[in-house]
């Protein structure tokens, strides 16, 4: 199957997601007419291996309160 344009894109950046987080490692990964799957692998050891630093975003507090309900994981 030909890709379109924004099909194209959106496995560009598949691509590109080590890029910003060194700890995920992709997977399968496919794209449908109407949305994409994909899987992929979070090992946060690797974070420590790498120079790029990224934000842990399930950590963020806003009045005292985590963004994330679930709190950190």
């Amino acid at each position: 199957m030909g890709l379109s344009k924004i099909g194209s894109r959106a496995w560009e950046c598949w691509q590109e997601i080590p890029q910003h987080f060194p700890f995920v490692m992709l997977d399968a990964f496919v794209v449908m007419p109407d949305h994409v799957h994909g899987v992929l692998w979070i090992d946060k050891r690797r974070e420590h291996q790498s120079s790029v630093r990224t934000q842990d975003f399930v950590s963020l507090q806003i009045n005292g309160n985590y963004k994330n309900h679930f709190g950190p994981q």
